[in-house]
């Protein structure tokens, strides 16, 4: 199994649903790179995610500060600098280093659902219910963020890029 590090403190067994629920669902949080507003998003999920939610949640971080996230009721992945090249295209892909800790954490989770939360979303309610909606056939997507064409975020303009002069 490739898991780099895993948080002895809070080994991810203990961390199972406490409901009747037949399924177990593990909470996916990806926080990485210089702008540590991104481990801070996560930190708050972690606390916000033990308050809202009615069971004691599992969670999982992939991150390359898993230091940062030590003290936290979490399973951590740690990311490496070769990770992060490869994941990110050499700089290109933002966001694959995302869609690949989201399969790494799938892959390694012994729940039998993931759900991604992303660092600056703030949940008010538990997300379990917009968990439970998925099924073998079916993914959830809580919240579109609008069009990709035209959008001012850098690794947006980058996959624009790409797909230019392409049929979609």
């Amino acid at each position: 199994m490739d898991v780099e590090c895993l948080n002895e403190k809070y080994p991810q067994s203990s961390l199972r649903s406490t409901t009747n629920t037949a399924t177990y669902m593990e909470f996916v949080l990806v926080a990485y790179g210089s702008n540590l507003g991104y481990v801070q998003g996560a930190k708050y999920q972690i606390i916000k995610l033990t308050q809202t939610v009615k069971y004691i949640p599992a969670i999982c971080v992939v991150t390359d500060k898993p230091l940062l996230f030590q003290n936290y009721p979490c399973r951590v992945l740690a990311l490496n600098p070769e990770k992060i090249n490869d994941w990110s295209l050499g700089g290109y892909d933002h966001f694959g280093i995302k869609r690949q800790g989201l399969l790494w954490a799938t892959k390694t989770t012994t729940g039998s659902k993931v759900l991604l939360l992303d660092t600056d979303m703030y949940w008010i309610k538990d997300p379990t219910e917009l968990g439970n909606r998925i099924t073998r056939s079916s993914a959830v997507l809580y919240q579109n963020e609008g069009s990709i064409i035209g959008a001012k975020n850098l690794s947006l303009r980058r996959f624009q890029e790409g797909l230019l002069g392409k049929a979609l």
